[in-house]
């Protein structure tokens, strides 16, 4: 836009060599003089005043009218410049060549492609004609036209794309998410739940703030006042954020802190609703000495797609891909070529349920703006197919970046800094037609659990057929991402139980809720023992005379789970106890452990208080039930060390010893 200044004094100049030199000229001319000045000062609100001042006296004084429109393209006020271009056409057609560009130019910003276009083919065929039919400044604009014209076929070629993009993609409109979340600072990079009512996104107040993740829910009345995250941010800059589909991790950027290894890394955290923990650097090679941000994780979880300007790139930032190894690392990442890369920056991935398709946003393709989002897809061999603009109404004039899509790919988000925001950059979101979307996929989250107690049974190995094995969390549950209309093959194994096997058919489901899988497994045990609690295992019973009667003893176990710091039950620990209770409050109980344990995290002592807190609570839950005991033991045992994984790590062990007869 500032390229148009450089035009404005030799424009203006000419303008006034052309006016009569009376007295009333000269005070108008000097009148224009201070608004050219303000003008190239960048001071439009003045300029204008100046201008308008000038008109209200002389309303054929077509150099004003010129030079406002001039002021309200630079202020991105397209209606008022295009008002203030056509009455200079309307009172000589032929008073400036490059005005047609200009209002080509304009129509363009205001998405209206057509008429773009017809303008910028009015500028083309006024080549034609001989500058003896223009005004005297035609010779002056000679400079300006020049550039006008090498730009003119990539902006009739956009202008095309636009048109063509909105035929392709038919979407009818974009809007404003809101002014719960955006501000007149700049707001950026959404990523929503599997729900839809859960929103992180990344917020900058001001030029002279850092970034800093905020999160947002969505009730009847719209999205609600965004909310800081202390768990996440620090005194750096925390940028774009992406759950996992199963809504329980996230990978995010963090930038300056003590353990990053470039200026930014990519890191990792649970998620539990709107509480955060576990927040801590992604292992393997995903991180370097460079910078490596906004992440996003397939839907399987084991491919993640981010930007970085690591060696080996094509120039700027590229998107680069990395496979996730059985152990949970990362493996070296892999450029994605240059269908997708260029020497210009691209950033800000998405990859669709069914991997394969990926969203960016880029400064290197042929756009329609100073950033707009594209679009690849995979193909066979695992190349990517070259780039394609999405066209308006996502991209524009304006800058765009930072897509996501709703689970079930019908809701696209995104950001843009466009004309008609709450100010900066700001959050919007658009339907996708059911042309553009990826083969239907299912969020499956299955339970594992006992069939004669429906308890949640672990540990668990599940078996998908053609995939690799799972095991299951503490809550007895996995999640995976399956073609819908398929039939899965999964099979259990779990010590104490027998061999699981079933086949269910997947249906197209829209994930907003997880589709849910039971899997009841029968206990592996003497008919005598069938109905006991999680993981009860028989105790080798004692080998009595033929005139003895023979007494039988069984053994219950449970684990309880908690969050870090935390010893009260919660609601889901309390009807665990409950089923458990009931599992053997009519056996002749003989003696009840409970140990409780820490996670490593905190000192040795205050370890030691909080697993003994947490096995006094369970003690004290079991007594108030009445559960008769002839002995209680309790203890703590702190921390476990630091190789096993935290989550096990915070606990409560009980085990119930019992008389069958």
């Amino acid at each position: 836009m500032r390229q148009t200044l450089s035009i404005l004094t030799l424009l203006l100049a000419t303008y006034l060599l052309s006016a009569q030199t009376d007295a009333r000229t000269k005070v108008i001319n000097e009148q224009f003089r201070i608004g050219e000045q303000l003008l190239l000062e960048e001071k439009y609100k003045p300029a204008l005043k100046v201008f308008d001042k000038i008109l209200s006296k002389n309303p054929d004084h077509i150099a004003s009218y010129r030079a406002a429109g001039i002021c309200y393209e630079l202020s991105e006020k397209y209606a008022q410049a295009l008002s203030s271009y056509f009455n200079v056409l309307s009172r000589d057609p032929y008073f400036s060549r490059i005005i047609y560009y200009e209002i080509g130019r304009t129509y363009y910003r205001l998405g209206q492609y057509h008429s773009a276009l017809d303008y910028f083919s009015q500028f083309a065929g006024l080549q034609n004609l001989s500058n003896d039919n223009f005004g005297l400044g035609v010779e002056r604009e000679q400079t300006k036209e020049l550039e006008y014209l090498q730009e003119l076929s990539q902006s009739m070629l956009a202008c095309q794309i636009s048109v063509d993009s909105i035929q392709y993609l038919n979407i009818d409109s974009v809007t404003n998410v809101g002014l719960g979340i955006n501000t007149p600072g700049d707001e950026y990079f959404p990523s929503v739940s599997h729900a839809g009512d859960l929103m992180f996104f990344t917020r900058r107040e001001d030029t002279k703030k850092d970034e800093n993740l905020f999160s947002s829910q969505l009730k009847k009345n719209g999205w609600q006042d965004a909310i800081y995250n202390v768990n996440f941010n620090s005194r750096h800059n925390e940028g774009m954020s992406t759950l996992i589909k199963n809504g329980r991790y996230m990978y995010f950027t963090a930038c300056g802190r003590s353990d990053v290894l470039g200026n930014c890394d990519i890191w990792e955290a649970k998620v539990d609703g709107k509480r955060v923990s576990k927040v801590k650097a992604t292992k393997g090679y995903l991180n370097s000495e460079r910078w490596e941000s906004q992440a996003a994780i397939s839907c399987d979880g084991k491919t993640i797609f981010f930007a970085s300007d690591r060696e080996g790139g094509l120039g700027g930032t590229d998107i680069w891909m990395s496979e996730k190894e059985p152990d949970g690392s990362w493996a070296e990442p892999v450029n994605l070529g240059s269908s997708v890369n260029t020497a210009a920056n691209e950033e800000a991935p998405y990859i669709t349920n069914d991997g394969k398709t990926l969203y960016f946003s880029s400064f290197g393709h042929f756009g329609m703006g100073g950033e707009d989002i594209y679009v690849s897809k995979l193909q066979r061999g695992g190349k990517w197919s070259k780039a394609r603009n999405l066209g308006a109404p996502v991209n524009s004039s304006a800058r765009e970046l930072g897509i996501f899509l709703s689970a079930d790919g019908k809701t696209g988000y995104f950001a843009s800094d466009r004309e008609g925001g709450a100010g900066g950059i700001d959050i919007y979101q658009f339907k996708l037609p059911n042309k553009l979307l990826s083969d239907p996929v299912t969020y499956v989250e299955g339970v594992v659990k006992g069939k004669a107690d429906d308890l949640p049974v672990r540990p668990a190995t599940v078996t998908i057929e053609g995939r690799d094995p799972v095991e299951v969390d503490e809550r007895g549950r996995f999640f995976i991402c399956y073609p819908a209309n398929k039939k899965l093959k999964v099979s259990v194994e779990a010590m104490g139980y027998k061999p699981y096997r079933e086949t269910f058919e997947i249906p197209v489901w829209d994930n907003t809720e997880f589709y849910p899988l039971d899997l009841l497994l029968k206990y592996d045990a003497p008919a005598y023992a069938a109905d006991t609690a999680l993981n009860a295992v028989p105790v080798s019973l004692p080998v009595g005379q033929p005139d003895e009667k023979v007494v039988l003893e069984k053994v219950s176990t449970l684990s309880l789970y908690y969050d870090t710091n935390q010893s009260d039950l919660t609601v889901e620990n309390k009807v665990q106890l409950e089923h458990f209770i009931k599992i053997f409050q009519q056996d002749r109980i003989t003696k009840v452990e409970i140990v409780g344990f820490a996670d490593y995290v905190g000192s040795d002592a205050d370890n030691m208080k909080l697993s003994e807190a947490r096995a006094r609570v369970v003690a004290d839950f079991i007594q108030k039930k009445g559960v008769e005991v002839n002995k209680f033991y309790l203890e703590g045992r702190g921390d476990i060390g630091k190789e096993t994984d935290l989550d096990r790590n915070r606990r409560v062990d009980i085990i119930v010893h019992s008389k069958l007869n």
